[in-house]
């Protein structure tokens, strides 16, 4: 769930369910700003959501879900107990496996 309040603002006047991916791919550093994103996917995107500088300015927390069990892939700002209060046991990735399993999920 977002945490700024321009987001959650589009999201209550929406009559759907939204989702959308970070604005950052695995071998990049995550964009602080909106110029950083419009730079990363040149002239690719119809609209850039500016909420102004990312307070975190930390990678996005990635967690795979597969056969009933948590993976955690990427530490980012979420806190684990958070994430402990969601899943059963929450399973912590090796490094030098981690593309592997990436993209088994």
């Amino acid at each position: 769930m977002p945490n700024h309040l321009l987001t959650l603002e589009l999201l209550s006047h929406l009559s759907f369910s939204l989702a959308a991916p970070s604005a950052n791919s695995l071998i990049s550093i995550s964009p602080i700003k909106s110029e950083h994103v419009k730079n990363y996917f040149d002239g690719k995107l119809n609209f850039i959501l500016d909420g102004g500088i990312c307070e975190v300015r930390i990678e996005s927390t990635i967690i795979c879900f597969k056969d009933g069990k948590a993976m955690l892939y990427r530490r980012g700002s979420c806190d684990i107990s958070e994430i402990d209060k969601f899943t059963e046991k929450l399973i912590f990735s090796k490094k030098d496996k981690k593309k592997q399993k990436l993209q088994e999920c």
